[in-house]
């Protein structure tokens, strides 16, 4: 045991990015819109209640798109890069 704990700093790699929170204030009502189609797709996907699975992914994907989830993704994007431009 004492052999593999002191191995261990050798062989990991600490995540750079443990550091980063994305701050989710600037999107917070798109985050609840994208939830909420979550919460309406997920249920029926994981209990196996839709014919098709593939279509019913991709409406579930459009409509959380059609919610915000872009304007989510860019805004992460933006604070990530902001936050890894000081590194």
């Amino acid at each position: 045991m004492q052999a593999i704990s002191d191995g261990w700093g050798e062989r990991v790699e600490n995540n750079p990015t443990i550091t980063f929170v994305f701050d989710t204030t600037p999107v917070d009502s798109y985050l609840a819109a994208v939830k909420v189609v979550l919460d309406d797709y997920v249920p029926m996907l994981e209990l196996g209640l839709v014919d098709d699975v593939d279509k019913t992914l991709d409406e579930m994907i459009q409509k959380m798109y059609d919610s915000g989830l872009q304007t989510v993704k860019d805004e992460f994007t933006a604070q990530y890069e902001a936050w890894y431009a000081t590194r």
